[in-house]
């Protein structure tokens, strides 16, 4: 359900088409510990805003998750974090081997998936 990527890169989730400037809606999953996580890939195949959307409406997440939809209010930009040996990381999960999330707001208490459900963690 989660992995840390080891990239040292700065990833932009825009508000606005560029060529449409129509709002882009977007996906996000929080866990129960107040994480919030935006979608930032699919399946190839998924490439209408219809079969995006049936791809998240049909994701099966871990009991206490949920699932929203919405529109950015301005872009996004989500930045890698630094651990252990100064490696910068970021948090991701997937809801399938098709659609993967990275994490961008951190809950009130500060933990990640896997401190929260230990090592190693169950699939």
């Amino acid at each position: 359900m989660y992995t840390y990527n080891n990239k040292n890169q700065i990833t932009v989730f825009t508000a606005k088409d560029p060529e449409t400037q129509l709002p882009i809606l977007r996906y996000f999953v929080t866990d129960p510990w107040g994480n919030k996580f935006i979608m930032k890939s699919t399946n190839y195949a998924n490439n209408t805003t219809e079969s995006i959307t049936a791809a998240f409406k049909a994701a099966v997440l871990p009991r206490g998750w949920r699932k929203s939809m919405g529109y950015l209010p301005r872009d996004l930009c989500v930045s890698p974090i630094y651990g252990g040996d100064n490696i910068a990381t970021y948090q991701e999960i997937r809801d399938s081997a098709d659609s993967a999330y990275s994490q961008f707001v951190w809950g009130k208490e500060g933990w990640g998936v896997e401190q929260k459900i230990g090592y190693p963690m169950p699939m």
